[in-house]
């Protein structure tokens, strides 16, 4: 069962920026996110974000998510808006990736 995040209108916990010169890097670190458990002690607790989850799924990554047919830009968008946090791979191909900069600036 996957569970989504307690805050209303977010899809996503994180959205996952990265450059993809470091794309296998990204899927392993995607991969350890989603199956990261959170402390039992911790789950269902109320916060300013809403009620703590069991794990951190779902977590964007466009390579996983993207949908044929619709322009990149609107999909990253509309992710965006939907992710509670922002995780950046940090790398010197992600500092010299417009993408990436463009979604550390995104402001909704």
């Amino acid at each position: 069962m996957v569970s989504t995040p307690s805050k209303v209108g977010m899809k996503y916990r994180a959205f996952l920026s990265y450059s993809h010169v470091d794309s296998s890097t990204a899927k392993r670190l995607h991969a350890e996110l989603e199956r990261f458990r959170i402390d039992d002690d911790l789950v269902d607790q109320h916060t300013e974000m809403g009620r703590v989850p069991p794990n951190l799924r779902p977590i964007f990554r466009d390579r996983e998510e993207f949908k044929a047919g619709v322009p990149l830009a609107v999909q990253t968008d509309t992710a965006l808006g939907e992710a509670m946090a922002l995780i950046v791979l940090c790398s010197p191909a992600a500092a010299m990736s417009d993408y990436v900069n463009d979604e550390v600036q995104f402001d909704n």
